[in-house]
C-alpha cells in the first residue's frame, strides 16, 4: 500500500494560519500583507491535517526555541489547533542558515519549540531541557 502526501502552503487568515493543499485547482500565489507570498485561492485546513510542518525563523538554538518572523503566527495556531480533541502535533522543522545559530534563546511561555533544525551545515535534534 502505498502512502499519499500532500504539499500544503501556509496562508495568514485573521491571526493565525491556515493550509492549502498544492492539489487545489488553478492555485494561484500572492503577496500578503506581510510581503510573503501566500495562496490567495482554494479552502484552507488546520494544522491538525499536517504530520510535518516546516517553519521559517530569524535565529534557534539547540533545545529548539526560535526567533520568528515577528507575527507570532505559528504559535499561535499551534496552540489553538492543540486545543481540538484527538489532536496529534506535527512534527515541528526549522529551516535557518548555519549563521542564524545563538547558543540560547530565551523561551516565553507562549513559544512552541521546534523538533529538529535544518541548515546547510547538517540537521539538529532539538533537546529541549530540564525545568
Amino acid at each position: 500500500m502505498r502512502a499519499t502526501q500532500s504539499l500544503y502552503w501556509p496562508r495568514v487568515l485573521d491571526q493565525s494560519l491556515v493550509f492549502v493543499t498544492n492539489q487545489t485547482p488553478g492555485l494561484r500565489f500572492g503577496r500578503s500583507r506581510l510581503g510573503m507570498n501566500e495562496p490567495r485561492n482554494g479552502w484552507g485546513r488546520s494544522a491538525a491535517c499536517l504530520d510535518v510542518l516546516i517553519m521559517p525563523l530569524a535565529a534557534f538554538d539547540r533545545r529548539g526555541h526560535r526567533v520568528g518572523m515577528g507575527g507570532g503566527y505559528y504559535d499561535r495556531t499551534l496552540a489553538a489547533t492543540g486545543r481540538a480533541p484527538g489532536w496529534r502535533r506535527p512534527t515541528l522543522i526549522g529551516l535557518a542558515f548555519e549563521v542564524q545559530h545563538m547558543p540560547s534563546i530565551p523561551a516565553r511561555d507562549w513559544d512552541v519549540s521546534l523538533d529538529w533544525i535544518a541548515t546547510e551545515a547538517g540537521v539538529y535534534r532539538c533537546r529541549p531541557t530540564a525545568g
